[in-house]
């Protein structure tokens, strides 16, 4: 019997439990965090390793290697100094107890003192016998750095599965600065015949400056954890938290991670109301949404992520799907609120789903951060002058019994001033927008495309004359095919900042993947492209074949390079 006749039978057998439902979500009944709160301190950090490497299974030697085509964007010349973290940590019963998850203190690298032109974080994990996807992710203090999805192991007796991932984390240099609780998390359950341990291996590499590597100007000066890993199910619709923010605050924004759950919302995406047989009978739409003390502050639709195990693990050897791997967070620019916010006084920031009623067993797990640049000249003053939206997005649909078709769209515009002593007033326009289209057919498939994008306007007033100062533009594309012949995936995002009229920073990113059934074989195709302003670019392509990594080159030609500046309002 062929190893993949093998794979399918297990599947088969499993059918009942996983009801074409990932393990991502199987893993974590309604109400549950993910993983287990209670961890063990540790010294880790300058090269050491804090914790007894595993044991490894005995078994086949044979490994299968888990790739994707996204790979870390330039890199800085100068050598890091790489801090090993841990070693094959064995993440068995992790998600509920009793086993931990590997807790530790982390201290800044005495021999590579900060701060950097670059932190790199890299996790190496390598997994066999049988086992869900998992979700997991690394921590420093109470902010998530680096969230991530496993692979699904195989479980056919052909060894051991393994992948390394590796993201950037500059941009929580003032957390790399302090020494804090530093959390390595994997949130496993071994039960009957789901034996799997996860061996994970966590490394820092901290890329020192020079006069050609010098830190990047757009590194935050602080980093404010704010909501972690809270679960909005139908008995606790809101998440919320509350935060100072530093007084002389020029500039915020939100880190938010929003990730469906369950058997309808992992699968949102591919929901249509009845008399079409959808997944739980309603649009193929969800919202988050962020306030400031109550006011709407930000909005967004969940990425449709699809794990390791959706839909069968099979269409995801070996390449996992775009973001898989690397689940990352929408920035919402909440810097109209800056003057409101930078009296001293303690805020509350909240997120909820827009008209979302949570079935049993589903939920949405959100992690927000804020992430504060300053001006080091005093207090800020400033008010928000307005926030306006239509409270609900704008849904058009068509349905019948063998076809579905869907149209959304919402708009968020606010407004907000500030000034520093001394300077000019600053007034900053956020507009924020989703657009979604879903394509149903009880014979075609699914075809469903989300887009975002968030423009953010600044002028300065003074003397009686206005000019402007800056303008960004960040947008971001998402599209997902699945018919008969399998899966086309394809995840875009485009940069661009002005100042005072000039480019400052652009940054283009494009993931096509598809995954089919050829002859019977599953063949996957991956390719990832990037070019920023300096004119570095590089495109990666990877493919596979029944599991099996048959391709997999990094170049430096540009598949394309950016062009194009925002509007100038």
């Amino acid at each position: 019997m062929t190893r993949i006749a093998r794979h399918l039978l297990l599947w088969l057998a499993l059918l009942t439990l996983v009801l074409g439902t990932s393990a991502a979500a199987q893993a974590t009944p309604e109400g549950t965090s993910l993983v287990n709160p209670r961890v063990t301190a540790q010294t880790v950090g300058a090269g050491d390793s804090a914790a007894p490497p595993g044991v490894r299974p005995a078994g086949d030697d044979t490994t299968w290697p888990q790739v994707t085509g996204e790979r870390l964007v330039g890199s800085p010349t100068t050598k890091p100094c790489v801090e090993n973290i841990v070693e094959d940590y064995a993440f068995k019963n992790t998600a509920y107890g009793p086993d931990e998850n590997f807790s530790g203190r982390y201290q800044p690298p005495k021999r590579c003192p900060g701060p950097w032109a670059r932190v790199v974080a890299t996790i190496s994990v390598h997994v066999t016998g049988v086992q869900f996807d998992r979700l997991g992710d690394i921590r420093l203090g109470d902010t998530d750095v680096f969230a991530y999805s496993t692979a699904e192991p195989r479980g056919d007796g052909a060894g051991d599965v393994t992948w390394t991932k590796s993201k950037d984390i500059t941009d929580y240099t003032y957390l790399l600065m302090h020494r804090q609780k530093l959390s390595f998390e994997i949130g496993n359950v071994v039960t009957g015949p789901y034996d799997g341990i996860f061996y994970g291996s966590l490394r820092l590499s901290f890329y020192p400056v020079d006069s050609d590597n010098p830190v990047p100007a757009h590194t935050p000066d602080r980093v404010l954890p704010v909501i972690r890993e809270a679960a909005l199910s139908s008995d606790t619709p809101v998440a919320e938290g509350e935060i100072a923010v530093p007084r002389d605050t020029t500039s915020l924004t939100a880190d938010l991670l929003v990730q469906g759950h369950g058997g309808c919302d992992e699968f949102w995406w591919a929901d249509a109301p009845p008399p079409f047989p959808g997944q739980c009978g309603t649009p193929p739409y969800r919202e988050a949404q962020v306030f400031v003390d109550g006011t709407l502050a930000g909005i967004v639709s969940p990425y449709p992520y699809l794990f390791t195990g959706a839909n069968g693990p099979n269409w995801w050897e070996p390449i996992s799907a775009p973001q898989a791997m690397n689940l990352r967070p929408w920035r919402l620019d909440l810097t109209p609120f800056v003057g409101m916010l930078s009296d001293g006084a303690k805020h509350t920031l909240s997120v909820s789903m827009l008209d979302w009623s949570a079935q049993s067993g589903n939920d949405f797990r959100v992690n927000l951060a804020l992430l504060a640049d300053t001006s080091g000249q005093g207090a800020t003053t400033g008010a928000l002058t307005s926030s306006r939206a239509v409270r609900h997005a704008q849904i058009v649909q068509e349905v019948s019994a063998t076809s579905y078709h869907m149209s959304a769209h919402h708009q968020l515009v606010t407004t907000g001033w500030y000034q520093v002593p001394g300077g000019p007033k600053v007034t900053t326009r956020v507009r924020q927008t989703i657009d979604a289209a879903s394509r149903q057919g009880s014979t075609s498939g699914i075809f469903d495309s989300y887009d975002f994008s968030q423009l953010v306007h600044q002028r300065t007033a003074g003397d009686g004359a206005k000019s402007t100062l800056a303008v960004s533009r960040d947008g971001h594309h998402a599209r997902l095919v699945n018919d008969a012949a399998g899966w086309v995936v394809a995840d875009d995002t485009t940069s661009v900042a002005t100042r005072n009229g000039r480019v400052v920073a652009a940054t283009q990113r494009a993931d096509s993947m598809t995954s089919k059934r050829e002859s019977g074989a599953y063949v996957s195709r991956e390719v990832w492209s990037w070019a920023d302003l300096s004119g570095a670019c590089g495109t990666t392509r990877v493919a596979g074949d029944n599991g099996v990594i048959t391709k997999d080159v990094e170049t430096a030609r540009c598949v394309w390079a950016p062009t194009g500046l925002p509007p100038s309002g």
